[in-house]
């Protein structure tokens, strides 16, 4: 995988401010909770993965949820998801990645049957 980066894109897990499909019938903290999960999870995944290049698109502050050896673009800095890619994509040098698998952290889904 030394030629391939890992793009994740999420938003930071707010109590409500973080975009949740849980709501209702959970309140903000409860649907932040998976939430919280799923995006630690996500990328303790990535972490331990032997890409070259590591990237979290983040809406939020990212110094609280950032492992290490991770490259941060803020949300704020790209105006399509197609443009964060691109952005993960441009190589340092002309060595760079190949290929790139984008990850789109989703919170969990409440389905009421």
């Amino acid at each position: 995988m030394q030629h391939v980066a890992l793009l994740v894109i999420a938003t930071e897990p707010l109590p409500g401010a973080a975009r949740t499909r849980l709501r209702p019938p959970c309140s903000p903290q409860q649907a932040a909770t998976p939430a919280t999960a799923a995006l630690l999870d996500t990328l303790a995944a990535v972490a331990l993965t032997p890409a070259r290049r590591k990237v979290l698109v983040f809406g939020g502050d990212a110094r609280r949820w950032c492992p290490d050896g991770f490259e941060v673009i803020s949300q704020r800095d790209v105006d399509t998801i197609g443009d964060a890619r691109a952005v993960a994509l441009q190589a340092p040098d002309s060595r760079f990645a190949q290929a790139l698998a984008s990850i789109d952290r989703s919170t969990p889904v409440w389905v009421d049957r």
